[in-house]
């Protein structure tokens, strides 16, 4: 009888770390469209707004634990001709644990679109709408560092 209870617990405490240890990862699979106002949500596979017609060529970076001092990019993709994206979090735990991302839309011609989320199920979307305005597909720290090589390239000769 305690042979077996030793094996079971062997057993459980095997898969758990499995699953915690690096095995589960998770992916953000989803859609960009244009609409009134810039969003990021997490919406059922079947929402209706994932068959509109879709934003192509828009830049996807997800970072991990944002706002903290452990933020790390986990991933990035461009969207499709039809606006679909598809990420890989390869983060241990990732859409088995309670995993931190923040989600940044952009491309030329529309407005970035950046919020917060936890990476979903296999049973959820993210849902990215950008709206038509000045927008470009470089990060304010981008920008910072090519102004500041345009104007250190005097001294650089």
């Amino acid at each position: 009888m305690v042979k077996h209870l030793r094996l079971m617990l062997l057993v459980a405490a095997a898969t758990a770390a499995a699953a915690l240890g690096g095995c589960s990862t998770g992916q953000i699979q989803g859609r960009v469209v244009e609409g009134d106002r810039p969003a990021v949500l997490v919406v059922d596979r079947d929402d209706a707004r994932l068959g509109q017609a879709g934003v192509p060529g828009t830049l996807i970076h997800l970072t991990l634990d944002p706002g903290t001092m452990r933020a790390k990019p986990v991933g990035s993709d461009r969207s499709g001709v039809d606006g679909r994206f598809v990420i890989d979090v390869n983060t241990p735990g990732a859409g088995f644990l309670h995993t931190d991302v923040e989600v940044a839309a952009r491309r030329e011609g529309y407005r970035p679109s950046v919020d917060q989320l936890r990476v979903p199920s296999s049973r959820k979307r993210v849902l990215i709408v950008l709206t038509p305005g000045q927008g470009s597909e470089h990060t304010q720290e981008e920008h910072i560092l090519e102004q500041t090589l345009r104007l250190g390239q005097p001294y650089m000769d």
